[in-house]
């Protein structure tokens, strides 16, 4: 892998994200889903990813960008960045499990 860049397909390959999504993947409860994120996120991340999730629950109730941006106060060019995700599938946990 180049220095510095990192693809999704190096990060899906990687030993580490392996590793992320077991712990994840074995988390049982509230209280220790909080622990996890509060001990692996700074606050900027988690609070970036809960702002990113919940745009993504604004879209898919029907929200327009204008609503959103105004509801949020955040950006057109993050929300235009969350619906293109959505768009491309990476949010099909959402979708499929009505998070």
């Amino acid at each position: 892998m180049n220095a510095g860049i990192i693809t999704t397909s190096h990060l899906l390959d990687s030993d580490y994200f392996d590793v992320l999504v077991v712990h994840i993947k074995n988390i049982s409860t509230e209280k220790t889903a909080r622990e996890f994120i509060l001990s692996v996120l700074t606050p900027l991340e988690a609070y970036r990813i809960g702002q990113r999730i919940t745009i993504v629950s604004l879209l898919e109730c029907g929200y327009d960008y204008a609503d959103i941006i105004k509801l949020l106060k955040v950006s057109s060019t993050t929300v235009a960045r969350a619906s293109r995700q959505l768009q491309d599938g990476m949010f099909g946990y959402y979708t499929n499990n009505s998070l």
